[in-house]
Parts: C-alpha cells; structure tokens; sequence
C-alpha cells in the first residue's frame, strides 16, 4: 500500500481509529522522544485525523488531555500553551465537539492543569482559551481577562459585563467567550448554532440586551491611544455581531451592530482603518436583522465614502432586499430613518428649564435651544451646557446624522429623474410627502400624476396639491406619481414652472424647475455611438474623482503608471447600461504629477454608452431622460473642476500658463455652458430685486457692475473677473464657507458658482469699502 493510499485510509476510518490514531500521534510528539521535524510531523497527523467531528471516550479525553499536558512542558521552561499552535487547537476543539460522557476525575485535574498552562503563557489567543477550558470544566470564573491590557476595544467590552443587571451580565460572559472564536470571514455554522443554544439558554431578550451593551461599550471614539482595533477585540466584534444575528432583532441591536459600519471603516489618523472585522460581521448581521436592520444599512449607506465600504454596504444592501423579496430600489426607500422627526423635520427635548431643537433648514440640521421666555438662544447657555451636556452631545450627534442622510437622500432623489419610476399614490404619500425626513426634499419638488385622464404635474409645499396655476390636483386611484423631468415637457411649460417656483418662494433641493437639459445634438448624431461635447477640458483631477464617487461613478486616480484612456464608469443596471467617461493622462504637461505620483490633471474625452454586456449602444436609443442626466453629470464635472474656473491659475507658474493658459482664458471668459445660460436666465428675473439693480446689467456672458473705481465684468460660466476700460483680470478667492448673500433666496440649492458669482457682484458694487489689500492692490493698478 502507497504512502497515500495509507493516509487516504486512516483519514476514512472510524472514528475510533481515528481518535486512536490521533492519541499516539500526540503522545508521540511529546518530549523527549522527537526533534522539530518528527514532532511537527506528527502533530499534522494527529490534526488531520481529528479534522472531523468524533465522539470520545472518558479514556480518549484523558489520553488527549495527558498527551497535551506532556506536550506543555515539551521545552523545559514551564508549562505553556497556546491556541495558535495546531496541537492545542485540536485537542481543545475535539473536547468541545466530543459528546457527553460521564467524565473521569483525571480529566478535572488535567483541564486545570491544562488552565494553568495557558494563563502562564499570557498570550491574546491563550487568554481567549481560558473560557474555552472554563466551560469545559462547567464553571464560570472570570479571574482572567480575556484581552491584554493594552487592548482599549476588548476591555472596554469586558468591563462593561459586570455592570450589567444578573441575567443580561451571565448572558453577556458566555456571549463574549463565544464571540473571541469568531476568526473566519463568515460563521460557520457551528458558531451560529452555537449562538442560538446562548439564545434559548439565556432568553432571547436578555441575550439581544448583552449583546447590544457589549458593542456599544467597545465603540469608543478615535484618540491618539484608541486608533485601530487590536485583531483579537475585532473577532470579538465580528462575533458578536454574528451572534446578533441569531436573535430576534429590536432597533437598539440592529444600531449597536450598525455603528460598528461605520466606526470600523472610520480611518485613524496614520494609520489606516479602524476595524474592518467589525465594518464585516455588522454587515453580515445587519443584511439578517429585517427591517430593523435595513435602517441601519440605509444609514450606513449615507455615512461611508471608501469604494471598499461602499462595495461592500451595497452588497449587503442587495442580499437584505433580497431577503425581503423586493427591488433594491424599493428597499432604499423603505429604509429611510426618520430620527424621531415630525412631518415637519422637527424633533424637541427638554434640557431642564430651556427645550433643545433638532430642525431642518436649507437642507441641513441645527440644534437650537429655546428659554423659558419662548425665545430662541443665539448660542447654547452655560446651564444646558454644564448640567445637560451628555443630552446635548447626543442631539448634536443627531443632528449631523440628519444632515449626512439629508445629502444622501437628496442624490437618491435626484436619480429618480433618470430611472423613470413611478408609484401608487398612497405608497409614494407614505415615502415621499409624509416622511419625516424626506418629505424636506420631496414637498418643493414638481411631480406628476399620470393615468387615464392624462398628465398632471404638481407641487406640494404644505402638503397641498397644486398645479402651475394654484388650482387643486387630485388623482384616482388606477392612476400613478412620476417625478416631473424638464426635458420631456415644452419650454413654455418649464418657463410656467421656474415662475411658479420662484412666486412659491421655496427651495428646491436641487435643481429641477430649472434644471439644465442636454438634448441629442446634429453632432453627435453624426458621431452615433459617442459624444465629444465635453472633450478637451483640463480638470483637477483629485476634484473630479471625488465629485464623480459622490454621484455614484466609480474611478481610480491615474497616475504616472497608468496606461492611457482610463475611464469614469456610471452603472446603470435599470436600463441595462453603462456609461464611460474617457479620461487622458496630461501628455503636454511638465512632470505633472505630486509626490505619490499621481497625476494632479487629467484631460476629458469622449462619452460613450454600452450595454452591461459591453456592447456598444447609439447614442439615438438613450432615453432621453438617461442622455441628459448623463451629460448634466459630465457637465457637472467640467463646471466644479476645470482649471477654467480657479481664480489663482494665472499665479500657478510659468509652465502651466505656457502649457494650458490659452484653455484656461478660453473656458473663463468664453461661451457659456447650458448651466451658465440657466443662471443668466434666473439672474435676468432676480436682478431687478437686488439692492444692486440699478448698478447691474447682464450683458450676453457676463453680469456687469458699475463699481465706484472700475466697471467689472464677471463670467456666469467660470465666475471669473475681468475689469475695465483695460480688460484686466482680478483675482478674488472665495473662502471655503462662502455662501449667497442673505438679501437673495435663490429657488435652488446646489449652484455655489451662482452664490459666489453674487457675492462678488454684491462686494465689487461698494468697492470703495473694500478693505481686502490683496483685492484693493489690484483694483487701484493702473
């Protein structure tokens, strides 16, 4: 019989030829008797034929146990043991799975002896065994802590267990013990089993209310002594998310287990990300924990920006609609938290004798406090601050989670205009217009009913339906609710709703009514299967990525190792399409790149469609809605991030400005793109109400201002300045927070080219009261 074949037979055998096997092996490979080579040898053997599950003997766990004790003591230095060594790790785990037997008094005195050997070995895997050895043995001690010392995540779960009420402090030991084994990627089975036999042994309440308490003890915020997550407390994260799993799921579990999302993919300063066992096991949970867990993965959605997390959310996302039987559409509108809002975005706490206010305004949440008197405080009083700052912290922590599902949402709803949905009546009330949060974004918005008696747009800034002239819109109930596109209507019927829009005095939470459309041009007929529109421009290309990552593209930096003709890609799985951005490498730049070597600009190029199957699509069969939207988005991106539009680029050197300074005057001072004609157009209504209208004139691409010193022209593309009689550019940086000036309330949001093109116009007006001497220096040049 061949060496295989032997092995092969042994492997196969009962399992008390196996266990026998096993034993001899062991015993073997205890000193004095072997070297490194034999003893290692061995020990696979004994590993291998105890990989299956095999009921023992009282005799075969004294044996193992003899074997393994022997093998402590192997090097003379004491009696150690680690779990990292393949003899302990079977041994222990042939005890674990062995069966129930009536236990010979040896086999006590050898798991202590067995006990002692890991706590002298102090090692994170050996501290972890000794619950292992404990529950074994039937008891329960709790004299060793599981995670070293300088394990900031572990303690602070340990140490939270005896704080805990009886029940809930018995359910979370065990639960911890468990949760330390968790060092796969996935559960296996045994674990879940394993955590469901906790589950009925404890209650399922108190287990849930265990677990809970552990993880939001180990979810500290980051310090400069809590960065990373030490891997042995990131198994035991990922396995107590696991066994959240296991439990019927409450929405306090479900944002225990969804904290650890966010805080795991959390990067420390320098060092990298946090805990992505954590960010793995809560996913897994949380694609398990039904509707509460669905919250939870639509909040995380909001929160994470790596492509890795956000690959990584949407898978989880896809298996937990998958797990309800709906869309992944449906399921992100399901999932919307409401944060304990009412209709109004409104949410109240009192803070003893003043009441605290979580509100939405403009698209972002405030905490504002109110005094006994009913008037709201210009900032926090000191009382509220020194007696209730733990309620405060917790509301401002609110408030920022409103604000980051605000942008979130208002994207998702912002695609709606591409994806041609539509909705009963009743279910788009519930998601839409009676949604705490998202009713913010959704009230300001036209929409439309569509059925039987054809198409009827509305808006509904109090909840009231109304068409472009004030009246009544009702529906029926075979009918449906789009969201009304500007590009598949008249101009005059745009021209009707911008009015209206601007008469209602509210706020779009994007641009909608006065959305940019880019229709099939003669061009690009021609072309057929890409369009060059956007081709040519210069971009800041750490800009561009990130802008195109937030509206949901996917794109990697280039680089000077990079081949040419990389590409910007925007999924689109509702229309079986895919569209690609062509970017290029700077060819005719100077060593254009940072210290990384990463290209600082890259060149646009050509857009082109396919199929998901790779196959080219003519840009005549787009949809039109798809074919504008797509455009808008590159538009976006050439608008945000083209050298064109940076005020300093005449001061970024000799070599850029010999390279590309005839694009950049070109782009600044050039034609204007389909965004600026839309602000001409706004601007030509909203000028005469400005305290500058008699001082403002536009004047084809630029909004002209009669100052006291000079006449400025400033560009409504680029939003660059140019003064005369001499034609002569001024450079005038707008700060990072800089917003529209109070006196104008645009009927949009999103346009900061449109706010800071005010500003300006509104400063260069009174420019014998600028004090700016890096402005004034240029103005008074001659």
């Amino acid at each position: 019989m061949r060496a295989t074949e032997a092995w092969d037979a042994i492997r196969d055998a009962p399992g008390e030829v196996r266990v026998s096997v096993a034993i001899e092996a062991f015993t073997r490979a205890a000193p004095p008797a072997t070297d490194s080579r034999e003893e290692g040898a061995l020990v696979v053997i004994g590993q291998e034929v105890l990989r299956k599950r095999v009921a023992l003997t009282a005799d075969d766990r004294v044996a193992l146990l003899s074997a393994l004790v022997a093998y402590a003591g192997r090097h003379g230095s004491g009696c150690r043991l680690d779990p990292s060594w393949d003899h302990t790790r079977t041994v222990l785990r042939a005890l674990e799975r062995g069966g129930e037997v009536d236990r010979l008094p040896a086999e006590h005195e050898l798991l202590q002896r067995v006990r002692a050997a890991l706590v002298e070995t102090d090692t994170a895997t050996a501290r972890r065994a000794v619950p292992r050895v404990d529950a074994i043995l039937g008891v329960t001690t709790g004299d060793v802590a599981i995670f070293a010392e300088q394990d900031w995540c572990g303690r602070a779960m340990e140490g939270c267990v005896p704080d805990l009420p009886g029940e809930v402090s018995g359910a979370a030991t065990a639960a911890l013990q468990l949760a330390t084994r968790a060092s796969s990627a996935r559960p296996p089975q045994p674990f879940l089993d394993r955590a469901a036999e906790l589950a009925r042994t404890h209650g399922d309440d108190t287990l849930a209310r265990a677990v809970a308490a552990m993880l939001r003890a180990g979810a500290l915020p980051v310090t400069a002594e809590r960065g990373v997550v030490d891997p042995a407390s990131g198994d035991a994260v990922r396995g107590l998310c696991w066994t959240a799993a296991t439990v019927t799921p409450t929405p306090e579990l479900a944002a225990a287990v969804g904290a650890w999302v966010t805080g795991g993919w959390t990067k420390a300063p320098g060092v990298g990300v946090r805990c992505r066992k954590g960010a793995g096991g809560a996913l897994w949970a949380l694609a398990r924990l039904g509707d509460a867990g669905a919250v939870e993965l639509g909040r995380a959605r909001a929160l994470v920006r790596q492509p890795q997390a956000v690959k990584e959310v949407d898978a989880a996302i896809d298996l937990a609609a998958d797990g309800l039987g709906i869309p992944r559409e449906e399921f992100e509108e399901r999932v919307v938290p409401t944060y304990g809002l009412d209709v109004g975005a409104v949410r109240t706490a009192p803070l003893g004798d003043y009441l605290a206010t979580v509100g939405v305004e403009r698209g972002k949440a405030a905490v504002s406090v109110v005094g006994p008197d009913g008037r709201v405080r210009k900032s926090v009083p000191a009382a509220v601050r020194r007696d209730h700052a733990g309620e405060l912290a917790d509301l401002r922590a609110l408030a920022k989670d409103v604000s980051t599902m605000l942008v979130a949402q208002r994207l998702r709803i912002e695609r709606l205009l591409m994806e041609e949905r539509s909705w009963e009546p009743q279910v788009w009330r519930q998601r839409y217009l009676d949604h705490p949060l998202v009713s913010v974004l959704a009230r300001p918005l036209v929409w439309q009913v569509v059925g039987p008696r054809g198409r009827r747009p509305f808006v509904a800034p109090d909840g009231t339906f109304v068409d472009v002239e004030g009246s009544p819109v009702s529906w029926d109930t075979d009918d449906r609710i789009e969201l009304w596109h500007p590009a598949t209507v008249s101009t005059s019927e745009v021209e009707a709703w911008r009015l209206r829009i601007e008469g209602l005095g509210v706020v779009q939470p994007f641009k909608q009514a006065h959305r940019e459309v880019y229709l099939l041009t003669e061009a690009e007929r021609s072309t057929d299967l890409y369009s060059n529109r956007f081709a040519g421009h210069i971009l800041r290309q750490h800009q561009f990525a990130a802008l195109a990552r937030a509206r949901g593209w996917t794109y990697a930096l280039q680089g000077a190792w990079d081949q040419p003709d990389d590409l910007a890609r925007l999924p689109l799985d509702r229309h079986d399409l895919s569209v690609g951005l062509w970017v290029d490498r700077p060819w005719d730049a100077e060593e254009d790149w940072n210290d990384h070597g990463i290209f600082t600009h890259v060149l646009t190029d050509q857009v082109r469609f396919s199929t998901l199957a790779g196959e080219d699509v003519h840009l005549a069969d787009i949809p039109v809605r798809v074919l504008s939207e797509v455009l808008r988005d590159v538009d976006l991106f050439v608008g945000v991030s083209s050298i064109g539009n940076d005020p300093t680029w005449q001061d970024s050197g000799d070599a850029r400005r010999r390279t590309w300074g005839d694009y950049w005057s070109s782009y600044s001072f050039g034609e204007l793109s389909a965004a600026a004609e839309v602000r001409r157009d706004l601007l030509a209504r909203i000028l005469p109400k400005l305290s500058i209208r008699d001082v403002a004139t536009l004047e084809e691409r630029f909004l002209v201002v009669q100052g006291s010193l000079r006449t400025y022209k400033i560009h409504l593309g680029s939003g660059n300045i140019l003064m005369e009689p001499n034609g002569e550019y001024l450079c005038i940086v707008p700060g990072r927070g800089d917003a529209e000036p109070r006196e104008i309330m645009l009927p949009f949001d999103g346009d900061r080219t449109l706010s800071i093109l005010l500003s300006k116009a509104l400063l260069l007006a009174h420019d014998r009261s600028i004090t700016d001497e890096t402005i004034t220096s240029q103005i008074t040049r001659r």
